[in-house]
């Protein structure tokens, strides 16, 4: 599809859709002679020709392309993005991610934040600037291309859970604890090298299970979880 644009602009940007301009009216110097008149005459004619032969095949080529690319329907590659992380309220982040809530609502919530993000933003600015606004069949049909795209998939997070120790010797952690050294004991910075920084989760929970005194510093034994997100297709 990108290259179906770039063959579109390159169209644009050819001589045959940027013509010569052509004097409206023919210009004859004073004392021409009728020979010279003729030749004149001549060569505007040609040139008028030549304009109409080159405007119907830019225009040829342009509607070609056009047709090639859904009359350029720049909504469709709009909602094929990502939603933002910061486009929505942070309850509707949680509601996205909490497991608990159904796939359909998850999808349906998805589905509005991206829809107003992606198609109802975009629609008010060229509506109010360019006068180019969607009807009301088209903003339906776009947030049913939306849901149905998210509808082809039930994403899930994978959970891995970890231990996790701080302290100054292997000996003083449980066996196949991730072990972080006296000058590491931050729990939260700990559990963000594991899961994000490690294992590309996009967040993660960290629960004190157990402290104790011993060596330089003493114990923290936590308890992480990571969760990590599928392979997601976005619509």
């Amino acid at each position: 599809m990108l290259n179906k644009v770039n063959d579109l602009l390159t169209v644009l940007s050819s001589p045959e859709c940027n013509p010569t301009p052509v004097q409206a009216h023919l210009f004859i110097p004073k004392g021409a002679s009728e020979r010279y008149k003729k030749h004149l005459s001549a060569i505007r004619f040609a040139q008028l020709v030549s304009l109409g032969r080159d405007a119907a095949a830019c225009d040829a080529a342009i509607q070609q392309l056009v047709n090639q690319t859904n009359n350029f329907d720049d909504f469709s590659f709009w909602i094929r993005l990502p939603l933002p992380i910061n486009a929505v309220s942070p309850g509707t982040v949680a509601f996205l991610e909490n497991s608990g809530n159904s796939v359909q609502d998850r999808i349906a919530a998805f589905a509005q934040s991206l829809y107003r993000q992606w198609v109802e933003e975009q629609d008010q600015l060229r509506c109010r600037l360019f006068f180019e606004c969607l009807s009301l069949t088209d903003k339906v049909a776009k947030f049913a291309e939306i849901t149905q795209g998210l509808s082809a998939q039930t994403p899930t997070a994978s959970m891995q859970t970890f231990k996790a120790c701080a302290g100054e010797f292997d000996a003083g952690c449980a066996a196949g604890a991730i072990r972080f050294d006296c000058d590491h004991a931050n729990d939260e910075a700990d559990a963000t090298q594991i899961c994000e920084t490690e294992r590309g989760a996009f967040r993660h929970t960290v629960t004190r299970i157990d402290s104790h005194g011993g060596n330089r510093c003493g114990y923290w034994d936590d308890l992480v979880t990571c969760y990590i997100a599928p392979a997601v297709r976005f619509p």
